[in-house]
């Protein structure tokens, strides 16, 4: 089951770079290399973004302790946390109720296969698989975990309903801070939208730095 259809054809819109752009600096800056793409729902519908939240710090622990001493780099497992809407129905029971998108760092010898038959025995919140009224007979599976293959394709899946406040999305709300390693500094988490955020940053003054004769003496 394919979560999200992109293939490597697929280019990235500009506001989707925009978008990522923080993001994508904070991942590389730290090394932070997501190798997971693991998609969550539950069994039935969870409107309250705290409940999302205690689940994701259920999850964070088990997995850390889990992989404590099996994680690729010295440092403990990272994360990306992002609470995603059902929004394809407004006639399902499942509309504007959350499920859960997790990026996840590599852990040596731990398949996407191994993860998700790990998460469904012993996370508390998952649902079990079942017919998927959204989608019209199509399964619908508590956990699924893929594979990273594009970072800015999995970091703008993701964060995709930051673009959606029209559609009764908080945007604050859709990166969960309290549980993710990046994004806590991102404009969405101050309820900004992506347009304000650049024309912030296209209206601010340039700094000019002063001369010095340590930098003349670089240059010359």
């Amino acid at each position: 089951m394919k979560l999200y259809d992109y293939t490597n054809s697929y280019q990235l819109k500009r506001r989707d770079l925009e978008r990522i752009e923080s993001l994508s600096l904070e991942m590389w800056r730290d090394a932070i290399h997501f190798d997971y793409h693991i998609t969550i729902l539950y069994d039935k519908p969870v409107t309250d973004e705290t409940l999302v939240m205690s689940d994701n710090r259920h999850l964070r622990k088990l997995l850390r302790t889990k992989y404590k001493n099996t994680a690729k780099s010295n440092d403990s497992v990272k994360f990306l946390f992002t609470l995603e809407k059902h929004l394809k129905n407004d006639q399902s029971r499942w509309f504007n109720s959350y499920h859960r998108h997790i990026l996840m760092t590599e852990v040596n010898g731990v398949s996407c296969e191994d993860l998700e038959d790990f998460i469904r025995r012993h996370h508390k919140s998952v649902s079990r698989d079942m017919f998927n009224e959204d989608t019209n007979f199509r399964l619908r599976k508590g956990v699924v975990v893929e594979p990273v293959e594009d970072f800015n394709i999995a970091l703008s899946y993701v964060t995709k309903q930051i673009e959606y406040p029209r559609l009764n999305v908080d945007r604050e709300k859709v990166i969960d801070t309290s549980n993710s390693d990046i994004g806590k500094n991102h404009y969405s988490t101050r309820g900004e939208s992506r347009e304000n955020r650049i024309k912030y940053l296209c209206s601010r003054p340039r700094r000019i730095p002063k001369r010095s004769d340590r930098v003349l003496s670089v240059l010359h």
